[in-house]
């Protein structure tokens, strides 16, 4: 077998069984099963059968550009997140997304009614936070 081709199987292997662990990762973050997975999946216009669902969590198959849309539709992730790219320690969904805009939301309503003063102060008291604990940045 030309070598050209078994890298691509291997690429291939690696992107299914990457797919598969979000999936997975995702599935269960969400709580949700693979029968609600395939009720959601009839209601958004692409059904899929309880053994794609099966498959597709184990690895087997290599979802297309709309069973990835429609994976992340029903799982609340970004697309993206699910072909293998960003945090692995993270299910990225646009729950997510809302929620940070909502903190983001509330603490510039308090940092616009506080002195000036007091507004540099907090923003040392942040600086320090992030260089001194690492581990506080995401």
């Amino acid at each position: 077998m030309p070598k050209k081709t078994l890298q691509k199987e291997a690429q291939d292997s690696y992107l299914k069984e990457k797919f598969a662990s979000r999936l997975r990762k995702a599935k269960a973050y969400r709580n949700i099963t693979n029968k609600e997975i395939v009720r959601r999946s009839i209601e958004l216009g692409l059904p899929m059968s309880e053994s794609t669902v099966s498959k597709s969590l184990k690895g087997l198959i290599r979802p297309t550009i709309q069973r990835v849309a429609l994976w992340s539709e029903i799982l609340d992730v970004y697309p993206y997140w699910l072909w293998g790219y960003g945090s692995e320690d993270h299910v990225i969904g646009a729950s997510y997304e809302w929620e940070a805009k909502q903190y983001l939301d509330e603490i510039n309503q308090i940092f616009f009614k506080l002195h000036p003063d007091l507004q540099f102060l907090l923003l040392q008291i942040a600086r320090e936070l992030m260089t001194s604990n690492k581990n506080i940045a995401k």
